[in-house]
């Protein structure tokens, strides 16, 4: 075996050869070549780009959290931590933007973020990324997250699932997920129910608004604070048995009934007690019985003339017109949505009937991309689940063990290596119709450049003529042993560009994805 040979263990090799036959199969969907947002190696060499990112996350973190959330990161430390948090948004999105958005966000606005599990942390950045493409302010987010977490006691999970519930009512009743999110935080903030009783509540005062067109505020300020004492009771109560003639409405029972439970009860009393179409016909009458509900007479006149309750729905008649199809269709879907059975899914897919096809393509091609970057990197010995941030923390912990000019030459090898992946020549060969035996032996010839470079860096020698006192000056002081092997790995990721440039080539020239392909890169093939 060649000293500078790379051997691959098994497991590694089997996983990479799945992610690349995958992204085989991703390209030939394609619906263009490339594209805005494609981009070789889905950018998992952007090391200096991404890593700014999430030093800039971190300053955020401080400022908000102080050293809370940056101290509870773990032994890796918050970049390389939420880093991988955010590398989970790729494959819905084409970048990492809207992860490192999420994260910024929750961590300005989510009390109880820092003290989440990690896995669960990262179903936070996802869902969050996710629900503020489709409307939702990640603010509100957070408050009925803290408030379900702090106020009722649900764990992370469930939390998650009691906002993912309130999005579907939000699109099931047609007002949106962003509108459905702050009517529920200002439920939690007022409502004094269990956790149940409150989504009960919430939902019928949300399928309420949605039919009849009068605002949740306004459902919840008339029927609910001010309903809420005996005396405010007894006064709706007998204001409007004056107005109707009789005694229809109780006060005690009105008292004890949540906000819903009363619209329903007095907008069914009203019904049964006066004819409701002529009702609003007569000026007077109209206004006595708005006036007696604290609405105005087109808010009341709404509300005696629309469908208050799923149940009410259900339970009519099919729909005669397309406003009752509609309202129906409400209801249904509000009977099957729970924020459990499709979870996150449900909602990517509604996100994804926004996008047009090459990007949804480009998200999928990134995320596989970078997928492979991370088997490859891990099967190299450079760690698990690395990142770009990552690789770039790695690479500042090996320069603080160098001096000035043998870091600023560190820092040239990797630029050069980086630029490595761009080589135009190497480029050329995958993507033209060239043989494949003169493909395979313009990257052999790369990655021979590559393996001499490695090879300098080990033994310490200088990369551009010096004087004899200079090159004597640096094999003396040398690199210890630890920081050599470290640069060493970090310069092979030069082989990991080189399999990146193969597998977007992979539909241009038809690479078979085989052993003998990517034993070109490890000579000795897989262990």
């Amino acid at each position: 075996m060649a000293k500078d040979d790379v051997t691959v263990p098994r497991k590694e090799y089997d996983e990479l050869k799945k992610t690349v036959a995958k992204l085989k199969a991703q390209m030939k969907q394609s619906p263009v070549e490339g594209g805005k947002g494609f981009k070789l190696g889905g950018g998992a060499m952007d090391m200096f780009a991404e890593g700014s990112e999430f030093y800039k996350a971190n300053r955020e973190a401080i400022k908000n959290t102080g050293a809370l959330l940056t101290d509870l990161s773990g032994p890796d430390g918050f970049v390389t931590k939420f880093s991988m948090l955010a590398e989970g948004t790729l494959g819905i999105f084409d970048n990492i933007a809207p992860g490192v958005q999420a994260i910024n966000e929750l961590g300005a606005s989510m009390r109880t973020f820092a003290m989440t599990q990690k896995d669960t942390q990262g179903d936070l950045v996802r869902t969050a990324a996710v629900f503020k493409r489709l409307g939702v302010e990640t603010a509100d987010f957070s408050a009925v997250l803290d408030s379900a977490r702090i106020g009722f006691g649900d764990t992370g999970k469930d939390a998650l699932a009691l906002a993912r519930h309130v999005g579907e009512i939000g699109n099931a009743t047609g007002v949106g997920m962003g509108k459905a999110m702050k009517n529920f935080r200002s439920a939690q903030s007022s409502m004094a129910y269990d956790s149940k009783k409150l989504m009960e509540n919430f939902t019928a005062l949300q399928f309420t608004a949605a039919t009849t067109g009068v605002s949740f505020d306004k459902l919840t300020s008339q029927f609910g604070d001010s309903m809420d004492t005996f005396e405010g009771s007894a006064s709706k109560a007998g204001n409007l048995n004056a107005i109707l003639g009789r005694s229809v409405f109780n006060s005690i029972d009105l008292l004890g009934k949540t906000e819903a439970e009363r619209v329903q009860t007095i907008v069914q009393g009203i019904r049964q007690s006066t004819n409701t179409e002529a009702l609003s016909k007569n000026k007077f009458q109209l206004k006595a019985v708005a006036k007696g509900l604290g609405l105005t007479p087109d808010e009341t006149r709404k509300l005696l003339a629309g469908q208050t309750s799923v149940d009410e729905v259900l339970a009519g008649k099919g729909p005669k017109d397309e406003r009752e199809a509609a309202i129906s269709r409400m209801a249904t879907l509000l009977t099957q949505s729970d924020g459990v059975n499709e979870g996150l899914q449900g909602f990517i897919k509604l996100l994804n009937q926004s996008r047009p096809l090459q990007e949804r393509f480009n998200a999928a091609a990134n995320e596989l991309q970078r997928t492979a970057f991370r088997q490859l990197a891990q099967a190299l010995g450079m760690g698990t689940n690395l990142t770009p941030a990552s690789l770039l923390v790695k690479f500042e912990n090996t320069l603080k063990n160098l001096s000035v000019g043998e870091a600023q030459n560190q820092i040239s090898i990797a630029k050069e290596t980086m630029k490595s992946f761009f080589d135009k020549d190497v480029a050329k060969a995958l993507v033209s119709g060239q043989k494949e035996n003169e493909r395979s032996a313009a990257v052999n010839n790369k990655i021979k450049k590559m393996e001499n470079l490695l090879s300098r860096i080990r033994d310490g020698e200088p990369q551009s003529a010096e004087s004899p006192a200079e090159k004597a000056r640096k094999v003396k002081t040398g690199l210890n042993a630890e920081t050599k092997n470290t640069i060493i790995e970090q310069v092979r990721a030069g082989k990991i560009e080189i399999v990146e440039a193969l597998m977007k080539a992979i539909t241009s020239v038809g690479i078979s994805v085989d052993g003998a392909k990517v034993g070109a890169l490890f000579p000795t093939g897989p262990k």
